[in-house]
């Protein structure tokens, strides 16, 4: 297959739609939810300027989100990729057509980046409320010798994946916190489904358990329902308990 081939399989990632704030242009980068990042590209002077139009504030509060998180994520981004953040907005100015290129990769993945932080920081904060309560319940059953936190293991496909408690024993059973957000919900499904994956080396001695306080979406509940077992984090011990006595 040659290089023509390709480009015209791939064509259709590539759009260009004129707006009244400039041009729109859709990236390869990605959102924690899995939705394409758009940058805005519009004259300033005799350059340009790149933004992400507000993409990854956008997303991070049609997530209900905390604020604070999405001011953290932002500023860290700016930083990172030296753009200017105003209003949510995150931008470069360049003087050059010839910088073009750089000004959008650099704008998509700053604003990728933001959005995956501020995920991050409210995955984290869901894990961390929930864990005691997790282990509390094992506690009733498990000894606590074998219950451990922050488990890693490697999965199918060779990445480490890392779960919030794990009950270690002859059948290990491992447990991911889980909110209602697009990026823990594919954390949790990303994690899941390689380290339980049939050929990865936990596959047939483990079980996972995702653990949620908020009621997930039913399309979320499905997802997550194909590479591990759903339960509230207030049944966690009984749901758990029955595979512990039955493999112990």
């Amino acid at each position: 297959m040659d290089c023509l081939s390709l480009r015209s399989l791939t064509a259709r990632l590539d759009s260009c739609v004129e707006s009244s704030d400039g041009n729109v242009f859709k990236t390869h980068c990605l959102y924690p939810s899995f939705s394409p990042v758009f940058v805005t590209i519009s004259a300033w002077g005799d350059g340009f300027r790149v933004s992400d139009g507000g993409g990854a504030s956008e997303s991070v509060i049609r997530q209900g989100l905390d604020a604070h998180a999405l001011t953290a994520a932002l500023k860290a981004a700016k930083n990172k990729y030296h753009l200017i953040e105003h209003d949510g907005v995150l931008s470069l100015k360049i003087d050059s057509g010839d910088w073009i290129e750089n000004a959008i990769l650099a704008v998509a993945n700053a604003s990728a980046m933001a959005a995956s932080l501020a995920y991050a920081h409210v995955e984290q904060k869901s894990s961390k409320d929930m864990v005691p309560e997790i282990i509390a319940a094992l506690s009733e059953f498990a000894p606590l010798s074998q219950i451990a936190t922050d488990y890693q293991v490697r999965g199918h496909s060779g990445k480490v994946r890392k779960f919030d408690v794990a009950v270690i024993g002859p059948h290990n059973l491992l447990f991911k916190a889980v909110s209602p957000f697009a990026g823990s919900v594919n954390s949790a499904y990303v994690a899941f489904s390689d380290a339980l994956r049939e050929g990865s080396p936990m596959y047939s001695s483990s079980t996972g358990y995702g653990v949620f306080r908020e009621k997930l979406s039913s399309e979320d509940a499905t997802l997550l329902n194909d590479v591990a077992i759903l339960a509230p984090v207030a049944s966690i011990g009984h749901a758990a308990k029955r595979d512990f006595i039955r493999h112990s």
